[in-house]
């Protein structure tokens, strides 16, 4: 042990420091890398073992969307003994697959063996990095599945609704809206008035239309109901210092104050945008945002269909506002969960200005909540773009984990 440490010491002794150059390292030149990337990979000349060459060929194949191609392949990998580790990113990716829209193939043959693997094995929901992706795929082939039986056979239907039902916790609120739609319209047609008017509420409270209100308000009258006619929220005003602000600016900054303790959330933000607008860097600027975003998020993540509508005024109304405000709110609705307003935000701060180092993160929010809507396709755009712009950042190595998936 003495002699191993007198020998780093006198290594130690000898070290010279030499300068680091700087490397730029392009997308282009991944195909000139060991590590496989199957968007860069050339089949014909890949020299790998015949089961990454079948990864390979499967994420090729999905990216085509040649369903006839990538369905045995699919299920060949995930027979595979020596890939259990990476089961669910197998089965992942076989649902890619059989969920691809080709009229020559039979939907519902495609989606029934995926589906079986799952409910012989829910525990792959659940475990590992690619289960995120794997629940996303899992439910949107149960909703399918469910469409179908609706038309063919309610009594499947109906198993498959409560089926759906274990996982509401991981539905967007489009997914349990159309859900529980679907049900409605089954309870409906068999004459069950009161379920049905149950699902539609649920529909609407989630993320309904107007024509289905029409339709609730219908079988409430068939029931004796009155229209149900429920009160928005207030918030308490917020008071703030005394500073110096120009005329213009102070008469924004009260308006603003007075809509949120009227309870006038609409208009609150709608002040608040056009005060950072006008007055950036103003005194009451930062308060301002922070104000906005809250009212936004409090409003957004109500699940009664009225806030809905709200909530989609306020947004436009949100986009209007500078880069660099846009940007930290889509980090703030990304980390609390609404990722379809995350990427809205951030998807307009680039577009705004993709230049700067201000929009590396929105490229990256923008990215990541596709992911978690579940739009994987599109997020590649903006990872591809993250590396392009800010290649190295540790932002652009973690898009890259994701493209590589």
């Amino acid at each position: 042990m003495k002699w191993v440490d007198r020998s780093i010491i006198l290594l130690c002794l000898f070290v010279k420091y030499s300068p680091v150059e700087a490397v730029e390292l392009n997308l282009e030149d991944l195909s000139k890398l060991k590590a496989p990337r199957w968007n860069q990979t050339n089949l014909k000349t890949f020299k790998e073992t015949p089961t990454v060459k079948s990864m390979v060929y499967l994420k090729q194949a999905i990216d085509k969307r040649d369903k006839k191609q990538c369905l045995p392949v699919a299920k060949k990998l995930y027979n595979n003994k020596s890939l259990q580790s990476i089961k669910a990113w197998v089965l992942n990716e076989w649902y890619e697959c059989a969920l691809i829209d080709d009229a020559k193939m039979d939907l519902f043959e495609s989606l029934k063996e995926p589906i079986g693997k799952i409910q012989s094995n829910p525990l792959l929901l659940y475990t590992g990095t690619a289960s995120v992706f794997l629940r996303r795929n899992f439910i949107s082939a149960l909703l399918k599945i469910l469409d179908l039986e609706t038309r063919q056979d309610r009594s499947k239907a109906w198993v498959r609704f409560n089926q759906l039902s274990q996982y509401v916790a991981w539905m967007t609120d489009e997914e349990k809206a159309y859900m529980y739609r679907i049900s409605g319209e089954m309870a409906f047609v068999e004459q069950n008035l009161i379920l049905a008017e149950s699902y539609f509420k649920k529909s609407l409270q989630s993320a309904g239309d107007t024509s289905l209100q029409e339709k609730l308000n219908s079988i409430r009258v068939t029931l004796g109901q009155k229209d149900v006619v429920e009160t928005t929220s207030t918030e308490n005003t917020v008071t703030v210092k005394d500073t110096l602000m120009t005329e213009q600016e102070a008469k924004i900054f009260k308006r603003m104050q007075e809509a949120i303790g009227a309870g006038e959330l609409l208009s609150a933000v709608e002040d608040g945008t056009e005060l950072i607008k006008k007055f950036p860097g103003g005194a009451n600027a930062d308060w301002a945002s922070n104000k906005i975003i809250q009212i936004y998020y409090q409003v957004a993540r109500k699940a009664d269909f009225k806030y809905k509508q709200i909530s989609k005024t306020m947004l436009r109304s949100l986009l209007q506002a500078p880069v660099e405000r846009l940007v930290a709110w889509g980090d703030y609705l990304f980390y609390r969960g609404l990722y379809k307003s995350s990427y809205l935000v951030s998807d307009k701060a680039y577009n705004l200005d993709g230049a700067t180092l201000s929009t590396q993160k929105a490229l990256w929010n923008a990215g990541r909540s596709l992911i978690y809507i579940g739009n994987y396709r599109e997020s590649n755009k903006y990872f591809i773009e993250l590396n392009k712009k800010f290649s190295g950042k540790t932002q652009s190595l973690q898009a890259l984990f994701y493209l590589g998936l």
